[in-house]
């Protein structure tokens, strides 16, 4: 899913994303198409369970002034560090995110501690994403992480959906790719590309080596 990033500077509660979103907390109050959801770690089958069906619910209201339009998804419960190493739930997570149903909804990440492991792969999935200064994303082979599958590789390529970013996040999994960024040849746009990648490079011009590695 193409999302974009945005980074919040302030404390570390809900709060904190109703204003970054509606301009101020009494707005976030009267905005009933909201929905704030925790996201528990580790993230394991009945969590993704809890996640689909609380979102559903609102998603799916009939009334549509109770219907959420805006989902928050806190991926650091008391501002902890997350990280899963089951790869199938936050596939399923993943999934339901990105998933047509959800089409008409606005996901949105919040990050404000370390996310790392395949909790970053339904993170990717949002269509947006709200860092505090304490957030980020990455690694996904960490401990009890093993080298990602082919079919665990095109997952991540499949719920991110960006190709000029991409290889931020193959860096994330791949520890051989040498992340540089340049000029998409096609459109004269910024894109970032694989060094060791000769298809991947080939798509560019006036490329740099990006250290450190940016955020995707």
């Amino acid at each position: 899913m193409l999302f974009s990033l945005r980074c919040w500077t302030g404390g570390l509660v809900p709060a904190v994303v109703w204003v970054l979103l509606f301009g101020s907390v009494a707005g976030a109050q009267e905005a009933n198409s909201a929905l704030f959801v925790t996201v528990q770690n580790p993230i394991t089958s009945d969590v993704a369970t809890r996640i689909e069906n609380q979102i559903s619910a609102r998603a799916n209201e009939k009334n549509e002034e109770r219907r959420a339009w805006v989902v928050v998804l806190d991926f650091n419960p008391d501002g902890k560090p997350a990280s899963t190493t089951n790869f199938g739930p936050c596939s399923d997570l993943a999934k339901f995110l990105s998933s047509p149903k959800m089409a008409g909804v606005k996901t949105i990440a919040f990050v404000h501690a370390p996310v790392t492991g395949h909790t970053v792969l339904p993170v990717l999935a949002c269509k947006e994403v709200v860092m505090s200064k304490a957030g980020a994303i990455g690694p996904v082979v960490v401990e009890g992480v093993p080298a990602l599958e082919v079919s665990e590789q095109v997952a991540y390529k499949t719920r991110f959906n960006r190709d000029d970013r991409w290889p931020i996040v193959q860096k994330m999994f791949d520890p051989n790719v040498a992340l540089v960024k340049g000029v998409a040849k096609s459109n004269g746009a910024p894109r970032y590309a694989d060094a060791n990648n000769p298809e991947s490079v080939s798509a560019i011009t006036s490329y740099s080596i990006q250290s450190p590695e940016p955020l995707p």
